[in-house]
């Protein structure tokens, strides 16, 4: 897994599911799409197996998946928040800011707008 989004609602993590997995056609990138409401042991299997490079979620199924250790995270390049005003609130409330933390970014967003 090289990149995680974390979406506020199903039917966006799933929207962004379909539009990069047409972008994955052409670039040779598997998509995965973690909510709740399906199986989780259907995402533990596709996690398991390893060939994800992208998921798309929400974030208390993607925090569940990385405490039970399904995701490998430390490949991950990027963690992008859709809907990042209405992300951070929720990740604020939610107690998952520690979500960071577990991914240990090589770099934050202030080293790209620095380079």
């Amino acid at each position: 897994m090289q990149v995680v989004i974390l979406s506020p609602t199903r039917e966006l993590a799933e929207q962004r599911q379909r539009v990069f997995q047409s972008a994955g056609d052409f670039l040779n990138a598997k998509i995965h799409v973690c909510i709740g409401g399906k199986s989780l042991g259907l995402d533990l299997k596709e996690l398991e197996r390893g060939d994800a490079q992208i998921i798309s979620g929400m974030p208390g199924r993607v925090y569940d998946l990385i405490r039970r250790n399904a995701h490998n995270t430390s490949h991950l390049k990027a963690l992008i928040l859709d809907e990042a005003d209405e992300m951070l609130r929720y990740l604020c409330q939610c107690g998952l800011v520690s979500l960071r933390h577990r991914t240990k970014p090589r770099k934050s967003i202030r080293d790209h707008f620095d380079s």
